[in-house]
């Protein structure tokens, strides 16, 4: 998996950053994803999540998919 699909898949399993949260100390340190990767691919995730799934299926890459999501939000 590139870094790109395992940002998808971490933020599909924890859409929210509050969710790695316990007690205060967050689990995202033991996921095997950068901070800033998660959070693009959690906007991708928010505004085009069928474009998150073309990330996931190796069909276009988590900077593209970022790209088409900031686009998407500019538009609305």
């Amino acid at each position: 998996m590139t870094k790109g699909q395992r940002a998808i898949a971490v933020a599909k399993d924890y859409p929210e950053p509050e969710k790695l949260k316990r007690s205060g100390n967050s689990k995202i340190e033991h996921l095997p994803v950068h901070r800033g990767t998660l959070s693009q691919a959690r906007a991708v995730l928010r505004a085009l999540p069928t474009v998150a799934d073309a990330v996931l299926a190796g069909e276009l890459s988590l900077t593209d998919a970022f790209e088409r999501a900031q686009q998407h939000q500019t538009r609305q």
